[in-house]
């Protein structure tokens, strides 16, 4: 399937091609030519799969629903909700707290507050999730996270 993208720089090209006198238009290239058609042979096949396209993209809460083996929609939606509130608050608290460092140096700032945001999420995260109940889905989330970023197997 080619990306829509590319779809809409072919059309942007058949617009120009089109508006080229036929002197000029002589002058391209072979090789111009031939993408712009081939360009234009495959738009039509994306075009006809965006019927297809539209009915993926309106089961994204299904598709996240039995990528993360949850019951239920409103599961769905409280998870995301949980990343959205820990994620903030995970901000805020690195914003408060870079003050009390007191770092001079810019680059070190940021080095500082990339590590400590990253070591703020899951708990923040986790947190947050115990008042919303998914607090069983962060925890093997964050488990599974962990073998991933170190390389461990799942015990069997």
């Amino acid at each position: 399937m080619i990306p829509l993208f590319l779809c809409r720089f072919s059309r942007f090209c058949n617009r120009i091609v089109k508006k080229i006198p036929d002197a000029v238009n002589a002058m391209y290239p072979a090789g111009v030519i031939l993408f712009l058609f081939t360009m234009k042979s495959c738009c039509k096949d994306a075009f006809n799969h965006d019927s297809q396209r539209k009915r993926q993209d309106t089961n994204v809460l299904q598709r996240l629903k039995h990528k993360w083996r949850v019951r239920n929609i409103l599961q769905v939606i409280l998870i995301l909700c949980t990343f959205a509130i820990g994620g903030s608050i995970c901000g805020y608290l690195g914003k408060r707290i870079m003050p009390v460092l007191a770092i001079e140096l810019v680059a070190m700032k940021a080095v500082t507050y990339i590590l400590m945001v990253t070591l703020l999420w899951p708990l923040c995260v986790l947190l947050v999730s115990i008042p919303l109940g998914q607090f069983s889905f962060f925890r093997k989330y964050l488990l599974q996270l962990g073998r991933k970023l170190t390389g461990k197997r799942k015990a069997a």
